[in-house]
């Protein structure tokens, strides 16, 4: 059955936006969630399926990661509803509109896994930067949460460098 396309505005808000522009925050704020999401159950799937000598350290640190990006989701989600649109935060949406990479099903070393981590921390604070970038003109209340989510994602992909790079 083919998809209709969704209205991305369907309730009407005090705020004085231009629908064009409600249209492009909550689609931003859309993907960011969605990648927010996909992002955090990806990181819980290292801290369960996790193998190997630094089992216990690295399954902390994933948990913390976790825990780091997932109080956005709500945040962002609140700000959707706040602007007219419906918060699509299923696991289902969330997977149908992540631009991240899957990540891979079997078990790993905690350097695969940090590698496999890295690269999407990295992938998902570039889109920060972009969804940033196409809401500054527009509403910077917007901008200033979606460069929070990018300060702690900054963070996160930090402690998982730290593991990765080598002092020898």
């Amino acid at each position: 059955m083919p998809k209709t396309k969704e209205r991305t505005v369907q309730f009407n808000t005090a705020l004085s936006f231009k629908k064009d522009d409600l249209d492009k925050l909550i689609g931003a704020l859309e993907q960011t969630m969605a990648d927010n999401l996909d992002l955090h159950s990806q990181t819980k799937f290292a801290h369960w399926n996790l193998k190997g000598s630094r089992f216990y350290p690295l399954h902390l640190l994933f948990d913390d990661l976790a825990e780091m990006i997932q109080p956005f989701t709500d945040t962002l989600a609140e700000r959707i509803t706040l602007l007219g649109g419906v918060a699509r935060g299923s696991i289902r949406r969330a997977a149908e509109l992540s631009s991240l990479e899957e990540f891979p099903e079997a078990p790993h070393d905690g350097d695969t896994y940090l590698q496999e981590l890295q690269s999407r921390y990295a992938q998902h604070a570039d889109n920060c930067r972009k969804q940033i970038e196409a809401v500054s003109d527009i509403d910077p209340t917007t901008e200033d949460m979606i460069t929070e989510l990018s300060r702690a994602v900054d963070q996160a992909l930090y402690f998982i460098e730290a593991h990765l790079q080598r002092t020898d």
